[in-house]
C-alpha cells in the first residue's frame, strides 16, 4: 500500500476490505475526508420531514467507521491521522462523539499527529463517552494536534485528579468555529441538551474562554511547545455599528488575543467576507479566512482534503 492514504465516503469500504488481506504496516498517513453530499440521503426510520434521524447513508458511514477503528491498531507505523468533514451541515448527518473517541483510542503508539475536524457536526448522547478521555489518553505521544468539534469539555487539559503531560507536543490548535466565522461556535459539554440540527446554534455556553484556561494549565507540561493557539470569534453589536464582528486568534503561550474585524460584503457569494488585519485587508470565503487565522499549522496537500502538519511536510520533504 502507499504511505499516504486519502479515504472518502466512496472508498472507505474498499480500504476496509483490502486491509483484511493486505499489509498495512507501510502506511504513514491516513486521512478520512467526509463529504456528506456523496452519502445516500434517504432516511431509514420515520420521514425526511421530521429531520431528527440519521440518513441511511450516515448510518452506513458509522458502521464503516466502527470497522475501520478495529483495523487501526494493525497500521503499525502510522504517523498522522485526520478525520476531516469537508462539507457543510445537512439534515440527517452527524458523527457520534463516542465513535470519534473510539477512533482516537485505536490509533497505534506510532501516531504523533492527529486532526479531528467535524465542522461542528458531531453529537453526543446523555452520559455517552466524551472526547476528553480519548484525547488525554493519546496526548503523551503527540507532537501535533488540531481539533474542531461541536462541544468540548472545559477541563480537557486539566483535572483535579491528575496532571496531564504532553512531553512531545509542539503544536496545538483548537478552532472553536463551526459552520462559519460568526454564529455557531463550540459549546461546553453538558451545558445544553444536544440536538443534531438546531440546539448547538442557540443554546449552551460557548467554550472558548474556559477552554483557553484549560490550555494554559497544560502549557507548563509541554516542554517542546512551539505554537499553541485557539481560534474563536466575537459578535457584532446590532445597536452599535462601530462594534464589528471579529475573528480572534488567541496565542496561549503569550497570553495574547489578536482580533481581526470583519464584515460580510457579499452574503450570496463564496468570497463575500472582508477581513481587516494590521497589514492588509483580505477578501475571501470563510474557509480561507479560517486557514489564515490558523497560520498554516496544518495544510491541505490535495484538493480532496488530505491534511498534514506543516512541520511534518517540511521534515518529510
Amino acid at each position: 500500500m502507499n504511505q499516504e492514504i486519502l479515504l472518502t465516503v466512496t472508498t472507505l469500504q474498499d480500504f476496509i476490505t483490502q486491509s483484511l488481506i493486505s499489509d498495512t504496516s507501510q502506511i504513514r498517513s491516513l486521512t478520512i475526508a467526509i463529504d456528506n453530499n456523496k452519502l445516500p440521503q434517504t432516511t431509514s426510520i420515520q420521514t425526511e420531514s421530521e429531520n431528527r434521524n440519521a440518513t441511511e447513508g450516515t448510518r452506513q458511514l458509522w458502521s464503516q467507521l466502527e470497522r475501520f477503528a478495529n483495523l487501526l491498531p494493525a497500521v503499525s507505523n502510522l504517523a498522522t491521522f485526520s478525520l476531516n468533514v469537508i462539507s457543510k451541515s445537512k439534515n440527517g448527518f452527524w458523527i457520534p462523539r463516542p465513535l470519534i473517541a473510539r477512533l482516537i483510542i485505536a490509533l497505534p503508539r506510532t501516531c504523533i499527529a492527529i486532526q479531528i475536524d467535524t465542522q461542528g457536526q458531531d453529537l453526543g448522547e446523555p452520559k455517552s463517552a466524551h472526547l476528553c478521555h480519548a484525547i488525554r489518553t493519546i496526548l503523551p505521544q503527540l507532537q501535533h494536534m488540531r481539533l474542531r468539534v461541536g462541544t468540548i469539555c472545559k477541563n480537557l487539559f486539566r483535572t483535579e485528579a491528575e496532571i496531564i503531560e504532553a512531553p512531545y507536543l509542539e503544536t496545538l490548535l483548537i478552532n472553536c468555529l463551526g459552520k462559519g466565522v460568526q454564529g455557531h461556535q463550540a459549546r461546553l459539554c453538558n451545558s445544553f441538551q444536544e440536538d443534531p440540527y438546531y440546539s448547538q446554534l442557540f443554546l449552551g455556553q460557548e467554550a472558548a474562554s474556559d477552554l483557553a484556561l484549560s490550555i494554559q494549565a497544560l502549557v507548563p507540561h509541554c516542554p517542546r511547545r512551539t505554537h499553541i493557539a485557539l481560534i474563536d470569534s466575537g459578535n457584532c453589536d446590532d445597536e452599535d455599528q462601530s462594534v464589528y464582528a471579529t475573528l480572534n486568534r488567541r496565542n496561549i503561550m503569550r497570553n495574547t488575543i489578536y482580533s481581526m474585524p470583519f464584515v460580510t460584503i457579499a452574503p450570496f457569494q463564496s468570497d463575500g467576507v472582508l477581513l481587516r488585519t494590521q497589514d492588509k485587508d483580505i477578501i475571501a470565503d470563510l474557509p480561507e479566512l479560517q486557514a489564515f487565522a490558523e497560520e498554516g499549522l496544518w495544510k491541505a496537500t490535495s484538493p480532496e482534503g488530505f491534511m498534514l502538519p506543516a512541520n511534518l511536510i517540511e521534515d518529510w520533504g
